[in-house]
């Protein structure tokens, strides 16, 4: 993975992570996915709408394996 395509990744899951604090959400993997998946269909823009569908695919892979 390049460092622009792993720099969006991580925007999108910082913002992600701001927008579910913001509304007082426990954040869990399932949350996070689902806030990712929420920031990317209301995104308007093409790159913002690939990065959270990145981020989502990372943060899911997250939950298929320990974080250790």
């Amino acid at each position: 993975m390049n460092e622009d395509k792993a720099g969006l990744i991580l925007n999108a899951i910082g913002m992600a992570v701001m927008d579910l604090m913001a509304d007082n959400v426990t954040i869990t993997i399932e949350s996070l996915v689902e806030q990712l998946q929420h920031n990317q269909r209301e995104s308007s823009s093409v790159t913002d709408k690939m990065a959270n569908r990145d981020a989502a695919e990372v943060v899911r892979s997250w939950g298929e394996k320990p974080l250790h």
